[in-house]
């Protein structure tokens, strides 16, 4: 949780790992005395991961505070995120529509687009409640992919960490044409923004459509990843459950 509050002090969105690894920690606890009391039990230990979160991020704040003398960092950092102040155009999709839209309808549009990767963390929860590093794992994609000020090493850590699922990377259908996609619109990136920005012989909205691109495939990636991982799931159940039917049949014979 330490470092969950470390990654949350320097930007708002690990906060939201918090569920997954709260997860993948009480899966460590095998005690199976525990879990006849799984109840109580695991509503301590959400109150103590809480907490323990919430210590290390206020020690941490407070050490913001007494280096700065105020509170005016908070400005400067997590309310500037959510306010998008800065249009600077990157790989994500805020800037290009909020230089758009309408001054008056900007606070309504920032809260849906800041609500909605919030929106798949109880979805993904219901399905992959059971898997925690595959949990983690989509969250980490989801909100690199559609978070205020997206990078490629937002991206790319969320790529890295698909490496620890290796059976379910084998079984995602069509998996090298979702790589060349990205890699193409990765390297078409920084081509747009210099035909844009130097030469100008081109415009912002090649820039932009570079970034649909990637963002499509690696929306796609993140999707594959979660379907294959649900799929396998399935198939594990199958085996299992047609294992335990052999294996209940071949008893059956021995004894007759």
């Amino acid at each position: 949780m330490m470092c969950l509050a470390i990654g949350t002090y320097l930007s708002v969105y690990p906060f939201f790992l918090m569920l997954p690894i709260a997860l993948l920690l009480r899966s460590v606890d095998t005690d199976e005395t525990v879990k006849d009391k799984a109840s109580g039990i695991e509503a301590l230990f959400g109150f103590k991961c809480l907490g323990t979160f919430g210590f290390w991020l206020c020690m941490l704040l407070y050490l913001s505070w007494s280096l700065n003398g105020d509170w005016t960092f908070v400005e400067e950092t997590y309310v500037w995120v959510a306010k998008f102040s800065d249009l600077t155009p990157n790989i994500g999709i805020f800037w290009y529509f909020f230089t758009e839209v309408f001054d008056r309808f900007i606070p309504y549009f920032l809260f849906v687009m800041h609500l909605h990767p919030v929106i798949y963390i109880i979805p993904i929860y219901l399905r992959l409640a059971h898997r925690p590093q595959a949990y983690a794992c989509a969250l980490i994609g989801i909100f690199s992919l559609f978070q205020a000020y997206p990078s490629f090493g937002d991206f790319g850590f969320f790529l890295s960490m698909l490496a620890i699922h290796p059976k379910t990377i084998m079984t995602i259908k069509n998996r090298y044409i979702y790589v060349i996609g990205l890699g193409a619109a990765t390297c078409m990136l920084p081509v747009m923004w210099f035909l844009w920005l130097f030469p100008a012989s081109g415009n912002a909205n090649f820039y932009y459509n570079q970034t649909l691109v990637y963002q499509m495939f690696s929306s796609q990636i993140i999707n594959a990843f979660v379907g294959a991982t649900m799929k396998r799931d399935k198939d594990v159940d199958k085996y299992r459950a047609s294992f335990l039917k052999n294996n209940e049949k071949t008893n059956v014979e021995a004894r007759q």
